[in-house]
Order: C-alpha cells, then structure tokens, then sequence
C-alpha cells in the first residue's frame, strides 16, 4: 500500500482511516481527552491538512484519535457494523499497539490486515478467535445447534447491551472494584455491564467509567440522587446520551 498523502480522493487513506476508527471505536463508546479538545469541531477535510502529509508520519496519537472521532461523526451515518467481529480483532490489535513499540509501517499493515486478509503475510494476519465446542459421542448437527445456540446468546447480550441505558460513575478510586459496581447497582435492575476507562497513552485505570442496564430498565431512581455511596466510597452519577456525547469512549476491560 502506497504511503500516499491523506487528504484528496485517494483510496488508501480512506481504507487506513477506516480501518483505525473501527479498531478504536470497541462497541460503540467514545471517549473524550482533554488534549483532543481543540481538535474535535475541526471539519475532516480541514484536519485532515493541519497535520502530517502522509500515512507514514500517523505517530501523533492525539491527532490520530481526533481524525478518527472527525471521520466517524462526518463520513459514518450508520455505526451498526459488524462489531462481533471486529471487537475480537479490534481487542488484539489495540493492545498490540498500547503494549508494545510497533513502526507506522507494521501499524498500517495492522490496520490493512482487518480489510483486507490477503494482504499481508499469514504470519501478521490478526484472526478472530473462534470459540469450538467439542463434545466426545456428539454429533456435527448437535455440536452446530449449540454453536447456534451460543451465537444467538452473544448477539442478544449485544443487542441487549446496545439498547440498554447507560449512566456515567465518576470518582471510582481503591478500594472500588467493577465487581463491587456491579454488584451496588445490580439493587436497581439487571447490570448488563460495567467498564472502566483506562488511558490510551498508558493503560492506567482512569477515574470514570459507565454502567449500562439491560434493556427497558428504569433508571430515574439511579439518577435522582447525583451521589452515591460503594462501598463507603462516594461516586458521582450522571445520565448518559451517546447522541449527544459521542464523542465520549470507554474502553472495555
């Protein structure tokens, strides 16, 4: 892939761009650094010439980032893609890059693989894990029902999670856990999930993260008092509307 330059019509910008903004988009969240501040009401194709000319110079992460959120929020009307798949993809890429001193040149390879498997050596192929189920004296129709049977769970799960309402939990700190979150919050409805944000410079534990509910679940009660107290800890409670905060990302545990 040519290291052309990312403004104009060229195809292989488009295709990188959308690959990385997938890769950091993991289910849906978005997450808001104060270093992206200025950056995020910037239009795309203006961004897109206030920094480096060609895909070989993407070391900046925070312009990276904000390239990315711009990309999403002009050129993506319609995020539903296939987030199964691309979180287990997504997932191992990420921390690659977070864990280790990959070159821009491997990095787009990376990034390239997702779109295009053929692309790149076997070796550097990133490859959704498949979870098998193997049972001794079971059929291949029997062990394909349950493969089905677990699909159809997952996507449930997902959907549940996706339409479920969201509440921010600010002031997380020792001793709290997501486990005592979830657990404090299960009193109000069923806790389809918990995360934590961690810093995408350095994976620390941030001192925020969000509570999503499962479906239909009422959380006026949850968000009439702005303070609660886990575990003798005191934590702030928000509302949470993607639609109006999408540039806001939590990254999954």
């Amino acid at each position: 892939m040519s290291d052309g330059p990312v403004g104009g019509k060229a195809e292989a910008p488009k295709d990188i761009l959308v690959a990385i903004a997938e890769l950091q988009n993991l289910n849906g969240f978005w997450k808001l650094e104060a270093d992206l501040a200025d950056l995020l009401d910037c239009p795309l194709d203006k961004l897109m010439s206030t920094k480096p000319k060609n895909l070989a110079e993407l070391e900046d992460t925070v312009w990276a980032t904000a390239l990315v959120i711009a990309f999403f929020k002009t050129k993506v009307a319609d995020r539903r893609l296939e987030w199964q798949l691309m979180s287990t993809k997504a997932q191992n890429w990420l921390a690659t890059r977070l864990k280790s001193d990959m070159s821009v040149d491997e990095l787009i390879k990376k990034a390239t693989s997702v779109l295009d498997p053929t692309s790149v050596d076997e070796a550097t192929t990133i490859k959704p894990k498949l979870e098998w189920v193997v049972s001794t004296g079971s059929s291949s129709s029997e062990t394909q029902n349950r493969q089905s049977a677990r699909i159809e769970n997952e996507e449930k799960k997902s959907t549940d999670i996706a339409n479920g309402p969201t509440i921010f939990v600010g002031g997380i700190k020792y001793p709290l856990s997501l486990d005592t979150i979830r657990e404090y919050f299960s009193r109000f409805g069923c806790v389809a999930e918990v995360r934590q944000a961690l810093s995408p410079y350095d994976g620390d534990q941030l001192a925020y993260g969000f509570v999503t509910f499962a479906k239909n679940t009422d959380v006026t009660v949850i968000l009439a008092s702005k303070r609660h107290s886990v575990d003798s800890v005191n934590v702030d409670v928000r509302p949470y509307d993607r639609s109006k905060y999408p540039q806001t990302n939590c990254i999954k545990l």
